[in-house]
């Protein structure tokens, strides 16, 4: 079959399923199996096997049936750099950008900390994002991040590897298992936790409900359990002198709430891209 017939085709099933049907096609058809986007143009007519087609067009109907284009092809590009993803990590969002820059631009005029803590670490991308970011100014600073499950730290492990970030740790545990690797030196600790209140889970896309792990979305009855959890051992627990956490739309005075009944002093808030109060900082 011709490469550009296959492409049409493929866009064709995707009608009414994306927006960019045949821009996804595109993107499959480069990322799997790398025909850059300059050579579709030029060498439509190339004749591609059958064990090519069938296999494209079994993605094209992941696609059709709601998986996330990141999970098929199995990256997903987060502040310029592109990370692995699997079902067993949170897809990163556009959102979550939002606490890296925050944290780059806290410290750009400030001494960084020692260490950073990175709960619920998932992909890895927060973790490996400032730590590169450092890395480039040549500061530097240990990095840990910490997960509940063993398979979303393998995916974290490899894009550790894989963007060659130095002095980090990944660790099976809970919020509180970082207490035993900190040495001297300030804490500064990074969460994208679980935040979906459970009866909110018909509101997700499928894409998020059927896909990505409920363990790390779904923040129990109101959203804000594994919340109030980090805010309560990290400043108990661990001695954190500053967390940068994202939250859920509408959660913020909740979160100032109990950050401040722990002994938290509030920072304050930003907004993510859609005007949404996304990311919070408190310190001690």
């Amino acid at each position: 079959m011709k490469m550009v017939d296959m492409l049409a085709r493929g866009g064709e099933r995707l009608r009414g399923v994306c927006e960019n049907p045949l821009g996804e096609v595109r993107y499959v058809l480069e990322s799997v199996w790398g025909y850059e986007r300059a050579y579709q143009y030029a060498h439509g007519d190339e004749e591609l096997s059958e064990g090519l087609s069938d296999s494209f067009f079994g993605l094209v109907e992941r696609r059709r049936l709601g998986e996330p284009l990141s999970l098929i092809v199995g990256r997903k590009e987060f502040y310029g750099r592109d990370f692995e993803v699997t079902r067993d990590t949170l897809q990163p969002r556009p959102e979550s950008e939002v606490l890296v820059d925050w944290v780059l631009e806290w410290y750009g005029s400030r001494a960084a900390p020692s260490y950073i803590l990175d709960l619920g670490t998932g992909s890895g991308c927060l973790l490996i994002s400032i730590l590169k970011a450092w890395s480039l100014e040549g500061r530097c600073v240990r990095g840990l991040g910490i997960d509940r499950s063993e398979k979303a730290l393998s995916v974290a492990r490899r894009n550790g590897l894989h963007h060659d970030v130095g002095d980090v740790m990944w660790m099976v545990g809970s919020w509180d298992e970082g207490v035993a690797c900190r040495g001297e030196g300030e804490l500064l600790t990074v969460s994208n936790p679980p935040y979906v209140k459970r009866e909110d889970r018909e509101f997700l896309s499928e894409g998020v409900r059927e896909f990505e792990p409920r363990l790390a979305w779904d923040g129990g009855e109101d959203g804000l359990e594994k919340i109030e959890e980090i805010v309560r051992r990290e400043k108990r627990v661990l001695g954190c002198e500053r967390l940068f956490m994202e939250i859920g739309m509408g959660q913020v005075d909740d979160v100032r709430e109990r950050a401040e009944f722990w002994g938290w002093r509030w920072l304050g808030s930003r907004r993510d891209f859609a005007g949404i109060e996304r990311i919070v900082m408190c310190e001690r």
